[in-house]
């Protein structure tokens, strides 16, 4: 799953992280390098993965990390790994929704969804309109800020992507309005965007299971 690590990573000091060949405090999954171990690539997803298997807990963490490198919050009483949850703002708003948001819009402009208009940029354009209105009728704090090409990494680029210029409260007013978009353009129609409206629904009702991994349903 994608998200944000570095709040996470700044408020706990852990020592190993997404910059560090041992990218995770709680397993031994790694980057592929020289002096790391193949089989714990952190890029294989199998459910046999083998850093799936090296998971640690608490007690192990401390018995296995150097003194130096251990988080300085293991000084404050009731700490431990398990504690440092993954929060909704960076795994929801702030990670993957930076993905499947502008890939809605992409997926929209290959359905020829968009408002009309001679170029790609003045069609997002209207749609940001459109939500600045949306936003104002229902009472809803919104900056009028808009979509473009590239803070959309939409047009050129293979993969869309919302840029680091839009904020966790900015992009959750952004599912919100892509949701109810969604719900207009397929109510009483067969518009192939009823799959992003579900995405939609699902992201505003994440779940937090017991291996503290955050589910969608």
């Amino acid at each position: 799953m994608k998200y944000d690590l570095k709040a996470r990573v700044q408020c706990n000091f852990f020592s190993r992280h997404y910059g560090c060949n041992l990218v995770c405090e709680s397993c031994f999954a790694c980057k592929p390098a020289d002096s790391t171990e193949p089989l714990m690539n952190y890029r294989n997803f199998n459910l046999s993965a083998a850093h799936r298997l090296s998971r640690i807990s608490h007690r192990t963490y401390v018995a296995l990390t150097p003194p130096e490198q251990l988080s300085p919050w293991i000084c404050m009483s009731g700490w431990t790994l398990e504690s440092c949850t993954r929060d909704p703002m960076h795994v929801i708003y702030l990670g993957v929704c930076r993905d499947i948001l502008p890939s809605v819009l992409a997926q929209w402009l290959d359905a020829d969804l968009l408002p009309q208009a001679n170029t790609l940029h003045e069609r997002l354009r209207l749609l940001s309109i459109e939500m600045h209105k949306t936003c104002k009728r229902a009472r809803l704090s919104c900056r009028r800020k808009f979509f473009t090409p590239a803070n959309c990494n939409l047009g050129k680029a293979e993969f869309p992507e919302l840029a680091s210029t839009w904020k966790a409260a900015e992009i959750k007013i952004i599912m919100w309005f892509l949701t109810v978009k969604a719900v207009e353009l397929t109510t009483g129609t067969d518009a192939p965007c009823s799959d992003v409206c579900y995405a939609c629904f699902v992201l505003l009702l994440p779940v937090r299971s017991s291996s503290d991994v955050w589910l969608f349903a």
